[in-house]
């Protein structure tokens, strides 16, 4: 799909260039680089990428499911339904190539992934949208209406989640 001038969104595909990827995150980078597509063929996430006419990746955002435990979070329980777990789909990467920062391009994919989610919720059970955000992340989220999960981090990153609208 053309999103604007020159700009597609679509799933990671093998022709997409990804070897210059680099969004000033270790990790992330490897991932996209090393991972994303064997995750892809193993049905363990599924990554959306925006990419120029050249098929070079701009961004990207990795999503799978994921799920919230009700005995950590008793602010979202729904009441008189018995669940141990409220399930959601998780933002498992976000990056943007360094060169393109600040353009609003990781709002889009976040956006992208919310309108996923809410597609999903009308076959299959998805109440949130997940994220562990790393800690300068965490501003970026709650601006897009994100909330923290815990008061306290784990493993470096912040549990955040976001209630898909019901109906």
């Amino acid at each position: 799909m053309e999103i604007s001038l020159g700009l597609f969104f679509g799933r990671l595909r093998e022709g997409d260039v990804v070897s210059d990827f680099d969004c000033g995150n270790g990790d992330t980078n490897d991932f996209l680089k090393n991972d994303a597509i064997d995750y892809q063929r193993q049905n363990l996430a599924a990554s959306y990428v925006l990419k120029d006419a050249s098929n070079k990746v701009l961004g990207f955002v990795s999503l799978a499911m994921g799920a919230i435990r009700t005995k950590d979070h008793p602010a979202l329980v729904v009441p008189n339904v018995e669940i141990r777990q409220y399930p959601g789909l998780k933002i498992g990467q976000l990056g943007v190539t360094r060169k393109r920062q600040g353009e609003k391009l990781g709002e889009f994919l976040v956006l992208a992934s919310i309108k996923m989610a809410e597609e999903l919720k009308e076959n299959i059970g998805c109440r949130f949208v997940l994220v562990d955000a790393y800690h300068e992340r965490i501003g970026f989220y709650e601006r897009l209406g994100f909330k923290q999960a815990k008061s306290k981090p784990t493993g470096g990153t912040m549990p955040m989640y976001l209630l898909i609208s019901e109906g």
